[in-house]
């Protein structure tokens, strides 16, 4: 009865995914493991494009949800998490991992994403995501390396979606 609450409260409802909770405390456990060893850890932020037009304007918002979130979750290592960040945002954690690899790793998820429409109920979305990567720099934090993540992907002029970038 204990896992099953446990379960629940580590887990977005939505996706299946493990939810912000989840991912904090994988993070506090490899932040652990990372500074003992010393090994590398990247990071992807993935945040959906043109997500508030879906949203607003459509009813299937939950249906893209669950495609995206079980797309990024099938082409990752069992030792890679990802978890839903917020509405239309995910985060990858990539333990034993330098940057140039999650660049590749989060290259590959772009195309997974847009490659092929999402249908629901007959109607085609085509999706996009833009993604940031980044590693963890010396002492850097979980949080540090978050914000420089983000930071590397607010837009610069005539940039447009779906692109990955390094932090």
């Amino acid at each position: 009865m204990k896992t099953k609450i446990n379960k629940k409260v580590m887990t977005d409802i939505l996706t299946g995914l493990p939810n912000r909770r989840s991912l904090l405390e994988k993070v506090n456990i490899n932040e652990t493991n990372r500074r003992m060893t010393s090994a590398d850890t990247a990071l992807i932020v993935v945040l959906l494009d043109s997500f508030r037009i879906v949203k607003n304007n459509y009813n299937h918002r939950d249906v893209i949800l669950v495609e995206v979130s079980k797309r990024l979750k099938e082409h990752l290592r069992s030792t890679d998490m990802v978890a839903r960040w917020s509405s239309n945002e995910f985060i990858i954690l990539l333990p034993k991992t330098n940057a140039s690899h999650a660049f590749a790793v989060a290259e590959n998820l772009r195309k997974e994403i847009s490659n092929v429409a999402i249908d629901a109920d007959n109607y085609q979305y085509d999706i996009t995501a833009t993604f940031g990567v980044s590693d963890y720099q010396d002492d850097d934090t979980f949080e540090e390396t978050l914000i420089n993540t983000g930071a590397a992907m607010i837009p610069k002029a005539n940039v447009d979606n779906n692109r990955v970038v390094m932090a």
